[in-house]
């Protein structure tokens, strides 16, 4: 962890070492960071290559996540390739089924 910090409020927030900002609140925060460590992994496993950037734990029933966004690939400089040819242009495709 990088850092903890407590709002006029009390309201708990901390700074892991990834950059990961997580909002835990004033209330609950066992029962808040239990239910959210419990999902991360599933939750991370859906994203791959993204990082979490920020967890808010205040909801009731649940809480908001903001993952980076995935890098968009650099657009290719060389030209595209035709699309392939239909060898029998206009004849709709067949498919024969054996029973």
């Amino acid at each position: 962890m990088q850092g903890v910090s407590v709002s006029d409020r009390g309201s708990w927030t901390l700074k892991l070492r990834d950059g990961t900002e997580v909002i835990v609140g004033r209330s609950d925060p066992q029962v808040r960071l239990g239910r959210f460590a419990h999902l991360l992994p599933q939750l991370a496993a859906g994203r791959p290559g993204q990082a979490l950037l920020r967890a808010d734990l205040r909801y009731t029933n649940g809480f908001s996540l903001t993952w980076q966004s995935p890098a968009v690939p650099a657009p290719s400089t060389a030209p595209a390739k035709p699309a392939a040819a239909n060898p029998i242009p206009n004849t709709p495709s067949r498919q024969q089924a054996r029973t």
